[in-house]
């Protein structure tokens, strides 16, 4: 199996701390290509252009971090390990409910930085704040509403792994949110939870 991946893409990162978690990490063959630097060469694995995209053993192509979580989740069950999506569908659900407001915070937190990349009089300061918003209501719905349903014990499953890259990505590239402000929850979850080898592992580089 190979991985395409950006050191810097959170989504990414999320795949391979689930790797990594499931036991499964030695299989993958890891390749970083970057979306803007290696358009061309990251276009013949993936269409879209976009990182993580995962080449399966028989050559097919999985695309989507939430996509490729569930096939490596799987993979990793038909070996004997045990699923890190949920047993039952109720816990099926929340972990997709809790893993799709973490990508949703990394959604506009990523677009922030591309936003920013361009040149300073084609930037809008109306979808900049927009996407900020988005990122403060989220958390606080977090902090008040669904921390309790997040581990930060020996057992993790997909939905604290995508958080903790979420959040991780918010200190690496916004420090300016200071987004553990007024959510003493969430961030005391996120001490712990930063402290398992899988988050080290996969830290950007500059990042700590």
């Amino acid at each position: 199996m190979k991985l395409f991946y950006s050191s810097t893409s959170p989504y990414a990162r999320k795949v391979q701390m689930l790797a990594m978690e499931l036991g499964i990490d030695a299989q993958l063959e890891q390749c970083e290509l970057h979306p803007l630097k290696n358009a061309r060469e990251l276009a013949t694995v993936n269409p879209l252009g976009k990182v993580p995209a995962l080449v399966t053993p028989k050559g097919g192509l999985v695309v989507d971090s939430p996509v490729i979580c569930a096939w490596l989740d799987n993979h990793a069950v038909q070996l004997g390990k045990k699923t890190l999506l949920g047993e039952s569908r109720e816990r099926q659900q929340q972990i997709r409910e809790l893993e799709a407001l973490a990508d949703g915070i990394m959604d506009p937190a990523f677009l922030l930085v591309m936003e920013a990349a361009r040149p300073q009089q084609q930037q809008s300061t109306q979808w900049r704040q927009r996407w900020r918003d988005a990122i403060h209501r989220t958390l606080d719905y977090l902090d008040k509403e669904r921390c309790r349903e997040l581990s930060s014990g020996a057992t993790v499953t997909l939905a604290e792994l995508a958080m903790a890259c979420a959040l991780g990505y918010l200190d690496f590239r916004h420090t300016d949110m200071n987004w553990r402000e007024g959510r003493a929850d969430l961030s005391g979850w996120f001490d712990a939870i930063q402290q398992r080898h899988s988050f080290h592992a996969t830290l950007p580089p500059g990042a700590s």
